[in-house]
């Protein structure tokens, strides 16, 4: 029986029809036999209204298994929904990175393929409440927002307006926050050992890790050990000299820990000064600058790498080759005759008087 079609039957009918139906049937007559119309009438309604119950009521049971399903989808952090791009707090949290390079292919190529394609991936957000203006705080996705936003300057289009965005929980811990947004750019978009560093740092001192020690074990709890020692290396960059370096996220690696070791070994004061010197600069200024710093602090190495060798080489036309090498400073030449030659000793003797010949000196 449809909703409509229970809908027009009278409640007090139904049962006045169901009560002679059940009196009927406590008669002993068999079933449908001998039963006037009205009653036969009223036992075929009457499976009907049990049926159409039954079905009502599994209906609703799986409404409410859909909506609990959907209300711990929200308060896990896992639904996904269509928020206005302009609706979104940028400074919500700290950044790991500290810029977008707006200029450069990466930033091209994903402004062309979401202009072609549309939005493939969602960023995250928590909801910060209807009273709270920018509602959603972003924490991870920041390149599509901006992509996202500069189209829609562009071209007006009301499907860059908006963002496919994750909700996360609004009591979303710190913690988790900042590990979100670190391995979405680990994943997407790799960033500096100095941003890295950094982010560490940071969040020591906002109070959510003890210290930066802390926050570098549990932010990158996925690196390899030597990988979260050279991020502890930046983090003393950042402490020490952030505050001095213009282009600290194109800090080479090695550079880098260099610098670490000689901050920790008390020479701060001392690269602080001659940074503090140098004055202006670009960011390929800056590592030089850095580089020569380092080699004053660090002065002549005690051991002197061996010069690069020099060779010469001849060839004759019927693809003879001849190849002559030297160490400067060594001493020694070694000749390369190729593997089908085969010299006896009165011509090495011969090789070894023109040699003498051509360098002044007569043979032993």
């Amino acid at each position: 029986m449809s909703r409509k079609r229970l809908g027009r039957i009278d409640p007090a009918a139904a049962a006045g029809v169901r009560e002679a139906a059940e009196q009927a049937a406590r008669t002993g007559a068999p079933k449908g036999a001998g039963l006037a119309p009205i009653a036969q009438v009223a036992q075929g309604v009457s499976r009907e209204i049990d049926a159409e119950i039954h079905r009502l009521r599994a209906e609703l049971n799986a409404v409410a298994e859909a909506a609990q399903v959907l209300q711990t989808a929200e308060e896990e952090g896992r639904l996904l929904q269509t928020i206005p791009i302009m609706d979104i707090d940028l400074g919500y949290m700290t950044r790991d990175r500290l810029s977008t390079d707006r200029g450069g292919e990466e930033w091209a190529a994903l402004k062309a393929s979401i202009a072609a394609r549309g939005q493939q991936m969602p960023i995250e957000v928590a909801d910060q409440g209807i009273a709270v203006s920018p509602r959603y705080g972003l924490i991870s996705g920041m390149r599509r927002v901006l992509v996202l936003r500069e189209l829609y300057e562009d071209t007006g289009e009301a499907r860059f307006a908006k963002v496919t965005a994750m909700l996360r929980p609004a009591n979303m811990a710190s913690t988790d926050r900042l590990i979100a947004m670190i391995e979405e750019n680990e994943i997407r978009s790799d960033i500096s050992f100095y941003e890295r560093g950094r982010i560490a740092a940071l969040a020591a001192a906002e109070g959510v890790f003890p210290d930066a020690d802390a926050a570098v074990e549990r932010l990158f709890v996925n690196s390899h050990r030597n990988r979260r020692y050279k991020i502890r290396c930046f983090v003393t960059v950042h402490e020490e000299l952030g505050d001095l370096l213009w282009y600290p996220q194109t800090l080479g690696e090695r550079l880098g820990i260099q610098m670490a070791k000689a901050l920790r070994a008390g020479q701060g004061p001392a690269i602080r000064a001659a940074l503090e010197a140098a004055g202006g600069r670009d960011a390929a200024g800056e590592a030089q600058t850095l580089t020569r710093i380092m080699a004053a602090l660090e002065g002549p190495s005690p051991t002197t790498r061996p010069a690069r060798p020099v060779e010469g080489i001849w060839e004759s036309e019927t693809g003879q080759r001849i190849v002559a090498r030297a160490r400067p400073g060594s001493g020694r030449i070694t000749v390369d005759l190729g593997e089908d030659t085969d010299l006896d000793s009165q011509t090495l003797e011969r090789l070894a008087e023109a040699l003498a010949g051509w360098l002044g000196e007569k043979p032993t």
